[in-house]
C-alpha cells in the first residue's frame, strides 16, 4: 500500500470535486488548477513536476484570492526559472494512520453534528474562519455537503470546533480539524481524532490520512500517525 500516494491522491479528488461544484477546475498539460470564487480554499495549483508555465500562477493569481502552488515530496528545485517568483508560505506533513479500535475515553463528550442544511452551513463557515484566519465559503459548504462529510462540533450546547472528512476507496481523509481560540488547550482535538478514528474502525476504512501544520502534528503522532511526505505551499511574490 503505497500510503504517500493514496493521500495525495485522496486531497487531489478534494480539491477537484470542490472545484468543479462551486468554481473552477481545469488540467492543462498536466498543471492541474483548482478556484471558487469570493473563496480563500481550495484555489490550489498543483503538479508532479515544478515544470509549470508561470502565465498559469500570474494569471490565477490575478482572478483569485489566496492562490498557493503546492508541491508534494520535494520543494521546487531554486534552479527552477520559478523559484525567483515565488515565496514559501507553508509546510505541511502528510501522514497516514492505519485505524485500530480505540478507548473509549471523551467519546460521548462531544457531538457531532453534520452540515445538512444552509444554516449548518453558516455555522460551519463561521467556525473555521475563527479557527483558522480564512474563509470556507458557506455556499461551498453546503453544496457540497452530500458527497464531504462536514461537521460541526459541540459540546453540550457550545460549538467548539470544526472538522470534515472525505472518502476515496477505502481511505478517510480528515481535513480542516479546527478548534476557535477560545477553546483551545481543552482536549478537544484528540477527543475529535478519536472519534473519527473510531467511526474510521466501524465503517471498516483501511487507512486514514491528513495533512499536518508542524503545531499539531505532535498531536497526531501521539495517536499513532506516521509521517510520509512533505507538502510544500507556496504564493507568488
Amino acid at each position: 500500500m503505497n500510503y504517500t500516494t493514496l493521500n495525495i491522491e485522496n486531497l487531489a479528488a478534494l480539491w477537484t470535486l470542490v472545484a468543479q461544484a462551486s468554481g473552477d477546475y481545469q488540467c492543462i498539460k498536466g498543471v492541474k488548477t483548482a478556484f471558487i470564487n469570493d473563496s480563500e480554499w481550495p484555489n490550489r495549483i498543483w503538479s508532479s513536476t515544478d515544470n509549470i508555465p508561470l502565465s498559469i500562477l500570474t494569471a490565477k493569481n490575478t482572478d483569485y484570492r489566496n492562490t498557493r502552488l503546492s508541491m508534494f515530496g520535494a520543494p521546487i528545485s531554486p534552479a527552477s526559472a520559478l523559484a525567483k517568483e515565488l515565496d514559501l508560505a507553508s509546510q505541511q506533513f502528510g501522514m497516514h494512520l492505519q485505524p485500530t479500535a480505540l478507548d473509549t475515553e471523551g467519546h460521548d463528550e462531544l457531538t457531532f453534528s453534520k452540515v445538512t442544511t444552509e444554516q449548518h452551513a453558516q455555522l460551519w463557515s463561521a467556525t473555521f474562519a475563527s479557527a483558522f484566519g480564512y474563509q470556507i465559503p458557506a455556499s461551498t459548504v453546503f453544496k457540497t455537503s452530500e458527497t464531504i462529510a462536514f461537521y460541526n462540533i459541540y459540546k453540550q450546547n457550545t460549538l467548539v470546533g470544526t472538522v470534515f472528512t472525505f472518502t476515496t476507496g477505502t481511505v478517510l481523509g480528515i481535513h480542516s480539524l479546527g478548534i476557535p481560540p477560545q477553546h483551545r488547550r481543552k482536549g478537544y482535538a484528540r477527543k475529535i481524532m478519536k472519534s473519527l478514528i473510531r467511526q474510521a474502525v466501524q465503517n471498516q476504512q483501511q487507512l486514514i490520512c491528513l495533512q499536518a501544520s508542524k503545531m499539531a502534528k505532535p498531536l497526531y503522532q501521539d495517536l499513532g500517525f506516521q509521517e510520509d511526505f512533505m507538502m510544500y505551499n507556496y504564493r507568488i511574490k
